[in-house]
């Protein structure tokens, strides 16, 4: 039993997962252990014995000496059950870790006794653990900047009762699905193998059963996140891509088969899902930069030659005239739109939405600027038929969220919308009817729950079927074929177009809300910190476009893979191979030592000729020093390499 943690005095505590702990202990003795006694030492016990528990008390294991001594292991032996409390799972690892407690914890398990933990305590139980370090961890924000950093530190010796699992907890209400994400393409790279990673909000919890189906209870949703064939991982010189990753958010009711990694069993409030897949219907580019950054990227898309339109709420007027006094020092005209209850339907202010060529919004709050899409008003009516005509549209900060047919509202505001209910679906322009989009995913925990659920609950309630996510430092471009960052920070998409079946939660907070989490089966995750762009047509990562395939004239039915060009090399060299069959492609850089230092391609791949530049560096980025490497090409039926010379 694995909980996701949470203050139970906030609403929404379910009795149900520590009832199941009770229910399947053989003697109904519960050892509740940790290294440290909690401020509330009293309270988790007295819960368990209301539950039906005979015997529950703490247990403390401060020390390494003390947690291999008989006395100890014998006391842990002697339970039905034993939960681990919250905490730091790098301290526990470090304390219990090859200890008669260790032990002592996998006989109670292989015994058929309950092994339970909430938060730190939930997260050892996997087959994989993130340990951290002390006293340290790492958000969703510095896990996706770099998979690779000293701060993602995986541990695969410690308990291992759930297999072929990495557990997460607090997920959705520290934004954490960036970081299991992340997760799962390090120990990919450094280890060959592949987790199911599960991420557990607060207030709820997942029962594994001895036949490893998982039964989600509790007021949030849990998520399962695994590799299938339609999964790339891939690294590039730029960074990392992490394309069609597979995803099934499960609410309470629902179950999964950790065996055979798919939904077991869905509960009648399952709902079938569909949606239409629509391109954008006119180019766009959200700008979610700094306003003075912003505006110097604007100088770069606008000429003396055009006409301007900044359309902005009354507390972003400031913003604005930065904007207008940059133009002005470049000889470019612009204008400014005031969004009020007179401007709205002013023959002359609405007019200027008919004359000029290029449109900026700017916002702290899309909401306050949702009456552009009520085309009651004058205005609105004018922008609408400006989008018709393929107005150039640039969007900066949170104004991005009214490009869609819908945005959620109240993500920004209310801190609590997603856990009381009070998220709300508003109409949008239009420019791309599937997409939801919410800005600035990770810059903020006091809304990160809201933030991360904003995505799901949208495709839920506007069946759309594109979910855009991006942090700050974006420059987001979105045109019928393609969606691209040019900024290289990560981004990501939530894709539901193979989704079948929805749910959400049942949960009341309050007497008129419901806690939005959200079920659905079969989503694709696709996050990027890289030159590559999504591609609306595949549905995937560009990442073969990226890699410059190229047009060859002669034909050939065997593998080929060509010197480097050129050699010896700096800072760059060009490495050309040929496929006479698609499949599963891995071109890899090595040192003299053997040790592997950059993947450059590992994809599947069409039958064709490719080109792929490196510029000399490792998978960290670190330029590497003068010498010899070796690059090798692997497929399912070739192998070979050849050695350049790198000078510096």
């Amino acid at each position: 039993m694995a909980v996701g943690g949470g203050s139970e005095d906030k609403g929404g505590w379910s009795d149900k997962p520590y009832r199941y702990i009770v229910d399947r202990s053989i003697n109904k003795k519960i050892v509740i252990i940790s290294d440290d006694s909690p401020s509330d030492s009293s309270w988790l016990p007295n819960y368990f014995k209301s539950l039906g528990a005979e015997e529950a008390y703490n247990f403390y294991i401060p020390t390494k000496a003390f947690a291999n001594l008989e006395s100890t292991a014998e006391i842990i032996k002697s339970a039905g059950a034993v939960f681990i409390r919250g905490g730091d799972q790098w301290i526990y690892t470090n304390l219990w870790k090859v200890t008669l407690v260790e032990d002592a914890i996998r006989e109670v398990f292989n015994n058929g006794g309950v092994v339970a933990g909430t938060s730190a305590g939930a997260m050892v139980l996997g087959d994989l653990v993130f340990t951290a370090s002390q006293y340290s961890s790492i958000d969703s924000e510095d896990a996706l900047n770099n998979p690779f950093s000293s701060g993602v530190k995986l541990e695969d010796d410690f308990l291992k009762l759930t297999p072929n699992v990495i557990f997460d907890t607090h997920f959705i209400e520290r934004g954490r699905f960036g970081r299991l994400m992340a997760f799962l393409y390090n120990f990919h790279f450094n280890t060959g193998r592949d987790v199911i990673g599960i991420g557990i909000d607060d207030r709820t919890a997942v029962a594994i059963s001895p036949d490893l189906i998982a039964e989600v209870m509790g007021s949030g949703t849990v998520t399962f996140f695994q590799k299938d064939e339609l999964t790339n991982y891939i690294r590039t010189a730029d960074g990392y891509v992490i394309d069609n990753l597979k995803a099934d958010l499960l609410v309470e009711g629902w179950k999964w088969n950790i065996g055979e990694k798919k939904i077991y069993s869905m509960p009648e409030s399952a709902k079938p899902f569909s949606s239409n897949v629509n391109t954008p219907i006119n180019d766009f580019k959200i700008l979610n930069l700094p306003i003075n950054s912003a505006a110097d990227r604007l100088l770069s898309e606008i000429t003396s030659e055009d006409s301007v339109l900044i359309i902005n709420d009354n507390k972003s007027s400031q913003n604005a005239d930065i904007i207008k006094n940059k133009f002005a020092s470049a000889g470019i005209n612009s204008e400014s739109f005031e969004i009020n209850s007179a401007s709205l339907n002013d023959p002359t202010e609405s007019a200027k939405f008919l004359k000029k060529k290029k449109l900026i919004f700017i916002t702290e709050y899309a909401e306050n600027i949702l009456q552009l899409a009520d085309t009651n008003y004058t205005a609105s009516k004018n922008l609408k038929e400006r989008i018709t005509g393929k107005s150039d549209l640039f969007f900066i900060g949170k104004s991005g969220k009214l490009a869609g047919s819908y945005f959620v509202g109240n993500t920004d505001i209310d801190k609590l919308a997603a856990y009381k209910g009070r998220m709300n679906i508003y109409a949008g322009l239009g420019l791309y009817d599937n997409v939801i989009i919410q800005p600035d995913i990770f810059s903020n925990g006091d809304y990160e729950e809201n933030w991360s659920s904003s995505i799901p609950f949208g495709l839920m309630k506007a069946r759309k079927n594109i979910g855009l996510y991006y942090n700050d430092r974006a420059d987001i471009s979105i045109n019928s074929k393609s969606i691209k960052n040019s900024e290289k920070t990560f981004w990501g998409i939530i894709d539901s177009q193979s989704s079948t079946f929805t749910d959400s939660s049942k949960w009341k907070m309050s007497s008129s809300s419901t806690r939005q989490s959200v079920a659905f089966d079969n989503l694709r995750y696709s996050y990027s910190k890289s030159s590559y762009s999504f591609n609306l047509e595949t549905r995937r990562m560009d990442f073969e476009s990226s890699i410059d395939r190229v047009e060859i004239t002669e034909l050939t039915t065997e593998y080929r893979l060509e010197q480097n060009f050129p050699n010896p090399f700096n800072p760059s060299t060009t490495i050309e191979y040929y496929l006479p069959k698609p499949g599963s492609v891995k071109l890899e850089i090595y040192n003299t030592l053997g040790q592997l230092v950059n993947i450059l391609v590992e994809a599947n791949q069409n039958k064709g000729a490719y080109k792929v530049t490196w510029n000399g560096k490792d998978s960290q980025g670190n330029t590497l020093s003068s010498g010899v490497y070796f690059y090798r090409l692997k497929t399912n039926e070739y192998s070979n390499a050849n050695k350049m010379l790198l000078l510096k």
